[in-house]
């Protein structure tokens, strides 16, 4: 009976072990943030079949963050990034904005409007839109729950101040972050729905969700999966502009 009990409390403490939460608040922990990230939405193959490591075949939330800067920007004028480890899974999210010249925000507002993602003869780009968010905005990812546990990676232009507004999460809730940032992150009006339509629905293997993710593709079998980032072709443009972005 006593190690039962024992065994009880060990497991109890494990799992509050391996839940904690960890809120990065330095300008470099953006790279912890990101690298994390990247490596949480990795593919692999197992017996010829593609799956996620989150291990729910829901390739909605398959994000690589490729208008995102790999490395910390020069200029981040505000940042928030949060990263809570679970069992199954982690929660994140990472909001930053940084300021261009007016010069080097026009290029990145050209090169962000011709970005592509590739895989084999399929192209797809980013959601644009200029009026359901109040800047205009590119979308590479949205889920349609994405208020709560769903997953969203976008960009948005302030071209008042030619600012970029970085915004991903994942498992967490939008408002989360809009508690903390400067800019106003959420749809107009709080409305959501005008976004999901605007993004329209992808079947997805097994998918509890449908969404928007410019990252899948169709397969050999006509199905939807997130191939490896190695797979992909895009431009990689975007990042030498970021890197001289010192305003």
């Amino acid at each position: 009976m006593k190690k039962s009990v024992l065994l009880v409390f060990v497991i109890i403490i494990c799992l509050l072990l391996t839940s904690c939460v960890k809120t990065y608040n330095s300008i470099d922990d953006y790279q912890i943030i990101y690298d994390n990230v990247e490596n949480a939405n990795k593919t692999f193959s197992e017996s010829g079949q593609k799956d996620t490591l989150l291990e729910f075949s829901e390739y909605s939330y398959c994000s690589y963050l490729l208008l995102f800067p790999r490395e910390t920007p020069d200029s981040i004028t505000d940042f928030e990034y949060y990263w809570s480890q679970g069992i199954d899974y982690d929660s994140y999210f990472t909001y930053f904005t940084y300021t261009l010249s007016e010069y080097n925000f026009n290029l990145f507002s050209k090169s962000i409007s011709e970005f592509s993602v590739s895989y084999g003869n399929q192209t797809k780009k980013p959601v644009y839109t200029e009026t359901l968010f109040e800047y205009p905005t590119y979308i590479m990812s949205w889920t349609n729950d994405v208020y709560d546990s769903g997953v969203c990676e976008y960009v948005m232009l302030d071209e008042d101040t030619h600012t970029v507004i970085n915004v991903y999460k994942m498992f967490c809730e939008l408002d989360e972050i809009q508690r903390i940032a400067d800019f106003n992150i959420k749809p107009v009006d709080d409305d959501c729905r005008a976004v999901e339509t605007l993004c329209g629905n992808e079947n997805f293997n097994f998918a509890k969700h449908t969404g928007f993710s410019v990252y899948s593709f169709l397969d050999d079998n006509n199905q939807r999966f997130a191939p490896d980032l190695d797979e992909l072709i895009y431009d990689d443009f975007l990042e030498s502009v970021i890197v001289t972005s010192i305003a």
